[in-house]
């Protein structure tokens, strides 16, 4: 009988082993997901800096062509806006990302709005180039 009962404590000693481990890998997932978690929160405020970032730009940018301006700085600041509009397509294409479950919804159209008015801006200047280089090729033939 004594064996049946050592062998009974050394079976519940493995079982209490094995949820010891079970335990502490659970703590640390719980450990990681927490740092995941955090890391979102983080991104989040990061981009609520980012989106104010990009309105400020906007308003900069609509002052400076509110004045007459040349067309190699129309042409740079096409070059410039081009690339922003690039970079940005591509962030809120990663938002897609199903791993994200529309965590980043709110910022998806903040963004969306921030490139429709990013976009007016470019029509305007590309505009502005393309009348400057007409104004220029019409000078030239006289």
């Amino acid at each position: 009988m004594t064996s049946a009962i050592e062998n009974n404590f050394n079976a519940i000693q493995k079982k209490t082993s094995h949820a010891l481990v079970e335990q502490k890998v659970i703590l640390s997932e719980q450990e990681m997901i927490d740092g995941f978690l955090d890391k979102l929160t983080e991104t989040k405020k990061d981009h609520i800096k980012l989106i104010k970032e990009y309105r400020n730009l906007i308003d900069t940018t609509v002052d400076y062509l509110s004045e007459s301006r040349n067309v190699n700085e129309l042409i740079s600041l096409s070059v410039a806006i081009e690339s922003l509009i690039d970079i940005t397509k591509r962030l809120i294409n990663i938002f897609d990302d199903t791993r994200f479950n529309d965590f980043y919804l709110n910022e998806v159209k903040e963004y969306g709005m921030l490139m429709n008015d990013i976009l007016e801006i470019l029509v305007d200047v590309q505009g502005r180039v393309s009348n400057d280089k007409k104004l220029m090729d019409l000078l030239d033939s006289i």
